[in-house]
């Protein structure tokens, strides 16, 4: 498997976008019906992200990866809706509707979707968090010490697979789980 680098912006944009919780409707072509997303939620349907704002919607550290996609989809067809370009995804169980239309060619509309934009949390977003570096640096250690193999890009924006016999696949189940967890031990240890 070639060296893959995973940046936070990437990542987070494409998390947020699946996980808003107020959604657009968006006409089914083939039906002519109008779908809108119900947002699940693992605490019996309380909300679980922060208020949305004229900004966006404040993402969690603890945010599950199915919480964080209905934030991101919400956002997502919103966008759709006002007219950017759309494309499918099977994701797991579910059938995404995406758009990866540039900002600068749709500012109307991106604007207009402002509110369900998703936004990392603060713990993540090195102008926020004055111990971002040191966080970061614990987060990549705690997964390498874990055995998923990684390694850390210097400017703190993410990092490549590591190439190491034995490493945990990175694209299983319990790589996730390690990354989850050591984002949280490193990013909400306490501070």
């Amino acid at each position: 498997m070639p060296n893959t680098t995973i940046r936070y912006a990437a990542a987070a944009t494409a998390a947020l976008s699946l996980s808003l919780l107020t959604a657009c409707g968006v006409k089914d072509e083939g039906t002519g019906q109008v779908a809108s997303l119900q947002s699940p939620s693992a605490d019996g349907g309380k909300n679980t992200s922060s208020p949305s704002s004229e900004n966006g919607v404040q993402l969690r550290l603890d945010m599950t990866d199915d919480e964080k996609t209905d934030v991101m989809e919400s956002w997502q067809l919103c966008l759709v809706h006002q007219g950017l370009p759309s494309y499918t995804k099977q994701d797991g169980k579910r059938k995404l509707v995406l758009t990866q239309a540039p900002r600068s060619k749709y500012p109307k509309e991106y604007k207009a979707c402002e509110s369900k934009q998703p936004i990392q949390p603060p713990e993540m977003d090195p102008q926020k968090n004055p111990h971002y570096m040191d966080d970061y640096r614990t987060w990549i250690k705690c997964m390498n010490d874990k055995g998923f193999a990684v390694e850390a890009l210097p400017d703190g924006d993410g990092w490549t697979f590591a190439s190491h016999p034995g490493r945990v696949d990175p694209n299983s189940a319990k790589a996730n789980q390690i990354e989850f967890d050591c984002k949280l031990e490193a990013f909400g240890g306490g501070k």
